[in-house]
C-alpha cells in the first residue's frame, strides 16, 4: 500500500482483483472538495470502514490561506441505501498530519452504500473497505488522480444526457471512448485547465474513460454523473447512483424519497381558501407589528400571485418551483443534467414565516395549503440537489463554480425548516431534516465570494441547529463566526468584520451589502444567546460586533436640513447604495437592544402621504399612523396587491415578527453628525 491517497480495496477478486488508488482532494470555486465511494453490498452491509487523512500539519485551526481550505471543517459521512446518515467521522480535530481511523459500522440492509469525504483542505485520503464487485469512485465534485490509479475506467451515460463535459486541472485532459472509436468533440484550453465538450455519446451505454496522462492531476465531469467504476458491467449496475422515482431521474435514494413525497400530494392539498380581512380594523392593535407582514418584501401581500405562479403539479419534477406558465414549455421533465434547480431562494421561508406568524391580519397563520407550498418550495431544492448533496447552480460550460447562490438556499431551507418543523407530518421533517443536514455538511465550508454571502451560510448553521438539534452545526456556527468577527483572514480580504467596525464587501465597505450582513448577524445573536450552553464569549463577541458596525455606519448617517438623513458612498466597494438607506432589517432589529439601532430606527421618516419607503420596507415604519398607511393600502387587495414580484417574499419575517415583540431595551442617542467633535469620532477614517 502507498502511504498517501486513496486506497480503495474493491476486491474485484475473479476479475482484476484488489483495486489501488491514489486520490488527492483537489478543490473548486466556492470551497468544495472532496470524494466519494458507491458501494454495493448483501444484507449487512459493509460493517467496517478505514480511512487515512493525510493533511496539512497543525491543520486543526483556521488560518488566513482560506483557499486552502478548512483542514478544521472536515467529515467522513456513510449513508446506508436509504441515503439516510448512519455514520458521522468528525475528521476535522485532527492536529497531526497523518490520521488513522477504523469505523465500526452496524448491520444494515442490502444495496448501495455511500462513503463520502467532504471539506477540509487539500488533502490525500486512503480508503479501505470490504470487497465487493460493484463499485465507483467520484470526485465530489474534482477526482484527483495520483500514482496508482487504473488507467481505464468506465462511465455510464444516462438515456437523457445530452452533452458529457470534462474540465481538467493540468497540462493534459482524459481521453474518452465507445464503441471502439474516440469521443473527441470539442476540447479548450483554459488558462491552466482544459475544457471537453462531447455531444456525441452512447446514450444508455458507457463510456471508456483513458486517463494515462493524468497521473498527479485532476479532473471533473458534468452533464451527467460522474461516477467511474472498474468494469462496464459494474459502470451499469450502479448507473451513476441514480434512482427513478414517481417518473423522475434523481440523483440519489434521499433525492428519491423527497420526490416520492411531493409525488404524494394533490392538486387539491394546494387550494389557498384563506379568509383574508378586507379593510383594517380601526382598533387594530399594534398595526406596526402587523406591518412587518406586508411591503415589497412582506408576503402577505403577494401571496394570491404567486401562488399562481408556483407549480402545484405533483407529476411535475419541477413542482415547488415558481414559473411563469408562459414559461413552462421550456422545462423539460427529462433530467439531461444541465437544467438546475430554478433560483427560489426565500420562497419556502416567506411561506413558513406566515405560516407560523399570529398576526391579527395573518389569513394565512397555521393554513395547511400554506405549509404545503412551503414544502414543495424547498422539496424542489432537494429533488435536483446533486449526488454529493451539492446544491447546484449552472453547469460547467460556463462556469465551474457550481454553487454560486447556494448560501441564499441553504439559509432560507433552514430558517423554514426551524419555523415549520412542529407544523409538519412526520415524514415531512425526517426528509428535510436528512437532505437539510445533508446540504449543510457538504456546504460547511462555504464562504462565497463576500461576508454577506458566508454570513447567510453561518446563519443557516444556526438555523439547521435549531431546526434538527444536530450538535455539529452549533459547532459550524461558532468555528466560523469566531473567525468572521476576529477577521481571520485579514482587514484586506474579502470575508469577515473589519476592525473598523463594517462588514468587509470586495475589500471594504459597502452602503447596500453591510445590511445583509448585519441582519444575519444580527438575528444569530439574538437567537444564539438564548440557546442552552451558549458561549458566554461568542455571545459578547456578536454583541461587540453588531455595536462596532453601527458604530462606524452612524458617521454616515448625516441629517439633513429637512430632517432626513443621507450619506455619501464614495466608499463603496461594491455598489451605489448608501449606508443611510433603508434596506434589509438586520440595524432596526438590533433596536431592540442597541441604542444607535434604535436611533437609526427612528430617523426613519414617514412623508406626507401614503407608505412612501414602506411600500418596500413595511419594518422600517416608526409610528402606528405610518403602519396604517401601509396596512390600508395593501389589506383590502386580500392578498392579491403585489402582482408582479415573482416572489413569496423575503428571508426575514419570522427573524423581524420576532425582534418587534421583545421588550425594547434600548433608548435613542444624539447621532454623531450631531455631535460636538464629530470628525474625531470616524473610526478607522480620520
Amino acid at each position: 500500500m502507498r502511504r498517501f491517497g486513496v486506497l480503495l480495496m474493491a476486491g474485484l477478486a475473479a476479475l482484476l482483483g484488489a483495486a489501488e488508488l491514489d486520490v488527492n482532494i483537489h478543490p473548486l470555486g466556492g470551497n468544495v472538495r472532496g470524494f466519494g465511494v458507491l458501494a454495493e453490498y448483501p444484507a449487512g452491509g459493509p460493517k467496517r470502514l478505514k480511512l487515512v487523512r493525510t493533511t496539512r500539519p497543525g491543520g486543526d485551526k483556521a488560518g488566513p490561506d482560506y483557499y486552502w481550505g478548512w483542514p478544521n471543517l472536515c467529515s467522513l459521512r456513510i449513508f446506508d441505501p436509504a441515503g439516510k446518515l448512519v455514520k458521522f467521522v468528525d475528521l476535522g480535530k485532527q492536529s497531526e498530519a497523518v490520521k488513522s481511523y477504523e469505523v465500526e459500522l452496524p448491520a444494515g440492509p442490502a444495496g448501495v452504500w455511500r462513503f463520502s469525504v467532504a471539506n477540509g483542505s487539500n488533502d490525500r485520503y486512503r480508503i479501505e473497505f470490504p470487497d465487493t464487485p460493484v463499485w465507483g469512485v467520484r470526485g465530489e465534485m474534482v477526482l484527483g488522480v495520483g500514482k496508482q490509479f487504473p488507467k481505464e475506467l468506465y462511465l455510464y451515460v444516462p438515456e437523457s444526457a445530452e452533452l458529457l463535459i470534462c474540465e481538467s486541472f493540468g497540462n493534459a485532459a482524459p481521453e474518452f471512448e465507445a464503441d471502439g472509436r474516440p469521443l473527441e468533440g470539442e476540447l479548450k484550453k483554459l488558462g491552466r485547465s482544459w475544457k471537453r465538450l462531447v455531444p456525441d455519446i452512447p446514450r444508455g451505454g458507457t463510456v471508456r474513460v483513458k486517463l494515462g496522462r493524468m497521473s498527479g492531476k485532476a479532473f471533473a465531469i458534468d452533464g451527467m454523473p460522474g461516477l467511474l467504476c472498474p468494469t462496464p458491467e459494474a459502470a451499469a449496475k450502479l448507473k451513476g447512483g441514480l434512482v427513478e422515482e414517481s417518473g423522475a431521474l434523481v440523483a440519489g435514494p434521499l433525492q428519491a424519497r423527497a420526490r416520492r413525497l411531493v409525488a404524494g400530494f394533490k392538486p387539491e392539498d394546494f387550494e389557498l381558501n384563506l379568509d383574508f380581512p378586507g379593510k383594517v380594523p380601526a382598533g387594530l392593535e399594534n398595526p406596526q407589528l402587523e406591518a412587518v407582514l406586508y411591503g415589497k418584501y412582506g408576503a402577505s401581500g403577494m401571496l394570491i400571485p404567486a401562488s399562481r405562479l408556483q407549480i402545484t403539479d405533483p407529476a411535475s419534477r419541477w413542482c415547488g418551483a415558481l414559473i411563469a406558465p408562459e414559461k413552462r414549455g421550456e422545462l423539460s421533465e427529462r433530467n439531461n443534467f444541465l437544467a438546475n434547480r430554478q433560483r427560489a431562494y426565500f420562497d419556502a421561508a416567506a411561506l413558513a414565516g406566515i405560516a407560523t406568524i399570529p398576526a391579527k391580519l395573518n389569513a394565512a397563520y397555521r393554513s395547511r395549503a400554506v405549509v404545503n407550498r412551503a414544502v414543495i418550495a424547498a422539496f424542489h431544492n432537494f429533488i435536483h440537489m446533486q449526488g454529493d448533496d451539492l446544491l447546484r447552480e449552472g453547469d460547467f460550460r460556463n462556469t465551474n463554480y457550481p454553487v454560486t447562490h447556494a448560501f441564499f438556499a441553504y439559509a432560507a431551507l433552514a430558517q423554514a425548516l426551524a419555523d415549520l418543523r412542529d407544523l409538519l407530518t412526520p415524514e415531512q421533517r425526517e426528509i428535510w431534516s436528512e437532505a437539510l443536514t445533508a446540504a449543510g455538511d457538504k456546504l460547511v465550508a462555504y464562504m462565497a465570494y463576500e461576508s454577506n454571502q458566508w454570513a447567510h451560510m453561518m446563519y443557516g448553521h444556526l438555523n439547521t441547529y435549531a431546526a434538527t438539534g444536530e450538535e455539529r452545526f452549533r459547532g459550524y456556527f461558532e468555528t466560523l463566526m469566531n473567525a468572521y468577527l476576529d477577521n481571520t483572514f485579514g482587514p484586506a480580504s474579502k470575508h469577515g468584520q473589519h476592525p473598523a467596525g463594517y462588514f468587509l464587501e470586495e475589500y471594504g465597505p459597502d452602503g447596500n451589502y453591510d445590511q445583509l450582513n448585519s441582519f444575519c448577524v444580527v438575528a444569530s445573536y439574538y437567537k444564539y444567546r438564548n440557546l442552552p450552553g451558549a458561549d458566554p464569549v461568542l455571545v459578547e463577541k456578536l454583541r461587540r460586533g453588531i455595536e462596532k458596525d453601527l458604530q462606524f455606519k452612524s458617521c454616515y448617517w448625516l441629517v439633513q436640513p429637512d430632517g432626513g438623513i443621507c450619506s455619501p458612498n464614495a466608499l463603496n466597494c461594491r455598489t451605489d447604495g448608501n449606508l443611510a438607506s433603508p434596506s434589509w432589517p438586520g440595524d432596526y432589529i438590533a433596536g431592540m437592544e442597541f441604542d444607535l439601532g434604535y436611533t437609526r430606527f427612528l430617523m426613519n421618516r414617514m412623508p406626507e402621504s401614503g407608505p412612501g419607503q414602506a411600500a418596500t420596507f413595511g419594518h422600517i415604519v416608526n409610528s402606528d399612523e405610518w403602519a396604517r398607511r401601509l396596512l390600508e393600502r395593501e389589506v383590502p387587495a386580500k392578498g392579491n396587491y403585489w402582482k408582479d414580484r415573482g416572489t413569496f417574499g423575503s428571508i426575514w419575517i419570522s427573524d423581524v415578527y420576532n425582534a418587534y415583540r421583545m421588550p425594547r431595551k434600548a433608548k435613542p442617542v444624539q447621532p454623531p453628525c450631531l455631535r460636538e467633535q464629530f470628525f474625531k469620532m470616524f473610526p478607522g477614517q480620520i
